[in-house]
């Protein structure tokens, strides 16, 4: 049982054996309502149905090639982010995801957040209302890799804000500091 009182973001989990603790995983706890991703799923006509709205998809990418896709239908004018977490907390899944319209055309596509963090992040607001799919697909580089196993993912949807950046980095302790921050 998580306490209500929890704090979010990833927690430490490991087993107390009769020889001491085992090795540890990351747990992560979120404010958002969880929905399971469901096989199978990796085809448009298969797309697994969610609601647009704040929610966290756990899933889980089998060792062959694996794809997995949810569509849902948007708004115009609405802002949307999809956050995907894996190698943060501690799988071995490295993806990209991608926005679909209804035809099936590619409206936007990550992979890597930025230069330092390997999991995509989206933000899109729709300019059509419509019908839309998100496709999360493994990265296979040019070797085919497969993740074979510990592939765990965790999509948050959301229309949370974004900080990209924080001006000063930092202060001293007791001091009053004026913060300029940019984002979304």
């Amino acid at each position: 049982r998580i306490a209500a009182g929890a704090a979010l973001g990833p927690h430490v989990i490991t087993l107390d054996g009769a020889d001491g603790p085992s090795n540890s995983r990351l747990f992560n706890v979120t404010q958002f309502p969880l929905v399971v991703e469901n096989e199978p799923n990796d085809v448009a006509a298969k797309a697994q149905a969610i609601k647009l709205e704040p929610q966290s998809i756990q899933g889980y990418m089998k060792g062959e090639p694996d794809v997995d896709l949810f569509a849902f239908t948007a708004r115009a004018g609405e802002r949307w982010s999809f956050d995907v977490r894996s190698l943060e907390y501690g799988t071995h899944l490295e993806s990209s995801l991608t926005l679909l319209d209804a035809a099936g055309r590619r409206v936007t596509l990550n992979e890597d957040r930025d230069d330092y963090d390997e999991s995509p992040f989206l933000e899109h607001t729709f300019g059509d209302a419509g019908r839309y799919i998100l496709k999360l697909d493994q990265y296979r580089g040019p070797q085919g890799v497969n993740c074979a196993q510990n592939c765990g993912y965790s999509l948050e949807i959301s229309r949370l804000p974004r900080l990209t950046g924080i001006s000063p980095l930092g202060t001293r302790p007791g001091e009053t500091v004026k913060f300029t921050l940019s984002g979304t």
